[in-house]
């Protein structure tokens, strides 16, 4: 009778490969990170000379780090402000002109407008003036030609 070359795992723990496997990583790269710093990976625990993983605490830190993942991706992803429900009852109220609007009816190119120092906002890549800071704009170029 032949026997096997390593005795089986104890229950609920896998083998550095089958780990590597779950994690999404190769063995030796596996391997190399836990001789770098083993504490950013789940404990492993060695028997003989087999070193292991418990299966659940694997699992589990996958998925903690997907988690982790998704919430740094949502918490760098803009809010989307552009086409809000505020932002067209602004438009329509007219609370908010569009650079271009503003810039026709001051008779100034928008470059002009920037330059000037009116107070504009931005929303996603466009640019918006409140009528009220037009207003001082154009009283304050009647009174420069005055």
């Amino acid at each position: 009778m032949v026997q096997d070359k390593h005795p089986p795992s104890p229950p609920g723990a896998i083998t550095i490969r089958e780990g590597a496997l779950r994690i999404g990583l190769t063995e030796a790269s596996l391997r190399n990170q836990l001789s770098r710093d083993p504490t950013a990976l789940p404990a492993t625990f060695v028997m003989g000379r087999r070193r292991f993983f418990v299966a659940v605490d694997v699992d589990r830190w996958v998925t903690d780090r997907a988690d982790a993942a998704k919430a740094a991706i949502t918490a760098h992803r803009p809010p989307k402000t552009r086409n809000s429900a505020e932002h067209r009852q602004a438009l329509r109220n007219r609370a908010l002109l569009s650079m271009h609007s503003a810039s026709i009816i001051a008779g100034a190119s928008a470059d002009q407008l920037r330059c000037a120092g009116v107070p504009r906002t931005k929303v996603g890549r466009r640019e918006y003036i409140a009528p009220e800071a037009l207003r001082i704009f154009l009283e304050s170029q009647r009174a420069g030609r005055a």
